[in-house]
């Protein structure tokens, strides 16, 4: 085998094997089955808004809408209070 060959084949190795132990970002998970402004169940239809990395699930835009306005201390008081996990 040629010394370009061997190289090349190097190179491919080294590729295919960083490649395989590249690990996947984990997907967000919703964080709750209830809406936080209303506690009845989300609909999984609905817009979902990002917190601190993850998901939250409303009934409706209006619930959505009103959550999105409240403080951090607010959001994560009424995620407690359906029994998100957070």
């Amino acid at each position: 085998m040629s010394k370009l060959t061997a190289l090349a084949a190097s190179l491919m190795l080294l590729v295919v094997s960083a490649c395989s132990t590249e690990t996947k970002a984990e997907a967000p998970k919703v964080l709750n089955t209830k809406c936080p402004m209303m506690g009845e169940a989300i609909d999984p239809n609905m817009p979902m808004s990002d917190f601190h990395g993850d998901k939250v699930g409303y009934c409706c835009d209006g619930c959505q809408k009103k959550f999105e306005a409240l403080s951090e201390a607010d959001k994560l008081a009424k995620l407690k209070a359906v029994g998100a996990d957070v």
